[in-house]
C-alpha cells in the first residue's frame, strides 16, 4: 500500500487516497447549454481559480436533421474544445454541444490547513457547492435498456453518468435518460437477447456538500464545507479521446469509467440502405471505442451518405474501483 491519507466514505464505497498525485478531485464550475441559434465559439467561465486547467464533460455532442428536403441529412458534431485564460474555445458545433464544465486545481496552493503533497487543494475551492458529489452507485442489468434514476429534484440533463462494462459486441447508446444497448452492427437497430452488467456511477453537481458527523472533512477559509467523507467525490484519472480504434486508460486504472453519451455519428450500409447512427461506445477488456448505435435516419443508397464524424474532445476517466467493490 502507498503512503498517504487514507479515508473510508459513509457511502458504503471502498477506501480512497486523497494523496496520490495520479488523481485529482475537479471542482465544477457551471452548466453550459445554448438557447437554439445563440451558440458561441467562445464559452467564458467565470469563477475559475487563477492557473486551473478547465475541461467539459459533454453531455450532448451532435445532431441529425433532415429539413424535408434534401434526402441526406444535416449532420453536426461539436469539434474540438481549447483553453485560453477563463474561456473555452470550441472549433465547430457551437449549436449543439451542452456539458458540464469543470476546473482542476492545481496541487497544493492555498498555503494553508492540510497540506496533502501533489493532491487536489480542496482548501483552493472557494465556493462549497461546486464540488462533484457521487450520488448513486450500483451494478445494474441493461436487458437491453435501463432508465436511469431521478435523484433529488435535479434534472436529468445536468448528470454525469459514468459506466464500466466488458462486452466486444454491444455498444451503449445514452440519451440522457435511458441506457440502451445494441449490437455493434452495420444496418438497423439490433437489441436481440442482450443482457449485459454494467457498473453505473453517477455524479450531480452544484448541491451543498453535506459534512459528515464521523469522519473527514475539509473547509475553506471561508467555513465551507468542500470535501467530506460522506460521500466518494469526482475522483478524475485522466482523459481519453473515443476514436474507431480501441484505446486504454492510464496505467494504474483498474477498472476504467468514462460518461456515456454520444460522441458522433457513424455510417453503415445493409440490403441497399444507408444507415446514420450515433456513435456510442463499446467497452471491454479494460479498452474503449466508438461504436455503431441507436439509428438516427435512412436513405436509399443510390445516394451517398456523410462522413463518419467523432468528437475530439476528451472525456475524463474515473476508476470504477474507487466506487463500487
Amino acid at each position: 500500500m502507498a503512503q498517504g491519507l487514507y479515508v473510508l466514505p459513509d457511502d458504503g464505497g471502498p477506501a480512497i487516497e486523497l494523496t496520490a498525485a495520479s488523481i485529482r478531485a475537479p471542482s465544477w464550475l457551471q452548466h453550459y447549454e445554448p438557447t437554439a441559434g445563440t451558440g458561441g465559439t467562445t464559452i467564458t467561465v467565470p469563477g475559475m481559480y487563477a492557473g486551473a486547467t478547465m475541461f467539459m464533460v459533454p453531455t450532448q455532442t451532435c445532431s441529425v436533421l433532415f429539413d424535408g428536403t434534401s434526402v441526406i441529412p444535416t449532420v453536426t458534431v461539436a469539434g474540438t474544445l481549447s483553453q485560453s485564460g477563463n474561456r473555452l474555445v470550441l472549433s465547430d458545433g457551437k449549436d449543439v454541444l451542452r456539458g458540464e464544465i469543470f476546473q482542476i486545481i492545481p496541487a497544493s496552493v492555498s498555503g494553508y490547513g492540510l497540506y496533502l503533497q501533489d493532491a487536489t487543494d480542496f482548501l483552493a475551492i472557494n465556493d462549497a457547492t461546486v464540488l462533484g458529489q457521487c450520488l448513486f452507485k450500483a451494478r445494474i442489468t441493461v436487458a437491453p435498456n435501463w432508465t436511469v434514476p431521478q435523484i433529488g429534484s435535479i434534472p436529468k440533463s445536468r448528470y454525469l453518468v459514468f459506466a464500466n462494462w466488458n462486452s466486444s459486441g454491444v455498444v451503449l447508446d445514452f440519451d440522457g435518460e435511458i441506457i440502451r444497448a445494441y449490437a455493434d452492427q452495420n444496418g438497423n437497430n439490433s437489441q436481440s437477447g442482450i443482457s449485459l452488467t454494467v457498473d453505473v456511477i453517477i455524479f450531480v453537481n452544484g448541491g451543498t456538500i453535506e459534512p459528515t458527523p464521523l469522519g473527514l472533512n475539509i473547509f475553506n477559509a471561508a467555513g465551507q464545507c468542500t470535501f467530506s467523507t460522506r460521500r466518494t467525490p469526482l475522483l478524475l484519472r485522466g482523459f481519453l479521446t473515443p476514436t474507431a480504434s480501441f484505446k486504454s486508460p492510464a496505467t494504474g486504472v483498474a477498472r476504467m469509467a468514462i460518461p456515456l453519451g454520444r460522441v458522433g455519428m457513424m455510417g453503415s450500409e445493409s440490403s441497399g440502405t444507408q444507415y446514420i447512427k450515433y456513435a456510442g461506445l463499446v467497452m471491454t477488456n479494460n479498452q474503449v471505442r466508438a461504436g455503431k448505435g441507436v439509428v438516427a435516419g435512412s436513405f436509399s443508397n443510390q445516394y451517398g451518405r456523410p462522413d463518419d464524424r467523432l468528437i475530439s474532445i476528451p472525456l475524463p476517466v474515473i476508476d470504477a474501483a474507487n466506487y463500487i467493490v
